[in-house]
């Protein structure tokens, strides 16, 4: 069994598909295919070229959903006509949300807008079939289960990132009058609040913003040799200076695709 669930941010709506629910089926599905952008160097008068550096693309998500409608009386064209409405506005072009995918076991999900919904086809009497596809800027599959860990004071820890990709991480750290600054020896880059900083806050390295306990930006409390980081694949050592009374990472596996 194979599930999607699209949660429309924008107006609150949602929708969803299976492969075990004939009225609501999930035809096809297309969450695996991304690409990379490189960036090369090709040396003059020779053969090849060399690896710079590349990125993950933005990816499209395509799938084919088929839904119909019954009432006590048998199939309903009437609802499954007023499905496709609903349709329309949770699919809506331009709105965002999230896609979760779940197997029946694992579950995981990823940040979408809306970009293509096509005009339904009557594929049997009372059972129509569109395509949607979706929008992924940041292209990477997360987990649903976050992990997490905390520490206070001037620390040195290890965190084991063993999903093999680099992940985006989020700092909770309560301040007060200090520079404190979370290094991550591993990837040679650190990120933290000045000392004007005092109170609650979050770090995220993946939005790359500050907010404080509020939710409001803060994003000029970041201190002026701040770079946000991702943990890399394998062992990442990371060291707390300034004494955060309390800190802590929290980050999600992510996966290049799910099926």
């Amino acid at each position: 069994m194979r599930k999607i669930k699209f949660e429309n941010k924008t107006n609150g709506l949602s929708a969803e598909f299976s492969t075990d629910t004939p009225m609501m089926f999930l035809e096809s599905f297309d969450g695996c295919s991304c690409g990379t952008t490189d960036i090369v160097y090709k040396p003059f008068d020779l053969d090849g070229q060399y690896f710079i550096s590349g990125s993950l693309n933005p990816r499209t998500i395509p799938f084919v959903v088929n839904f119909g409608g019954k009432d006590e009386r048998g199939y309903s064209r009437r609802i499954a006509l007023g499905k496709w409405e609903k349709l329309q506005a949770v699919f809506a072009p331009g709105s965002s949300g999230v896609l979760t995918w779940t197997d029946g076991t694992n579950s995981r999900f990823i940040k979408v807008r809306c970009t293509e919904l096509s005009r339904p086809k009557e594929i049997l009497p009372f059972l129509f079939s569109a395509s949607i596809s979706v929008t992924a800027d940041k292209p990477l599959w997360l987990d649903t289960v976050e992990n997490v860990v905390s520490f206070s004071g001037i620390s040195d820890i290890e965190i084991n990132n063993d999903c093999g990709i680099a992940v985006p991480v989020q700092i909770d750290i309560s301040a007060g009058a200090q520079i404190i600054l979370i290094y991550n020896f591993t990837v040679g880059k650190g990120v933290g609040l000045d000392e004007t900083a005092v109170g609650n806050f979050t770090i995220d390295c993946g939005e790359c913003t500050v907010k404080n306990s509020a939710g409001e930006l803060c994003s000029h409390l970041i201190s002026v040799w701040s770079d946000y980081w991702y943990l890399a694949p394998g062992i990442n050592r990371i060291h707390a200076g300034g004494q955060p009374q309390y800190a802590r990472i929290r980050w999600r596996r992510a996966y290049a695709g799910v099926y």
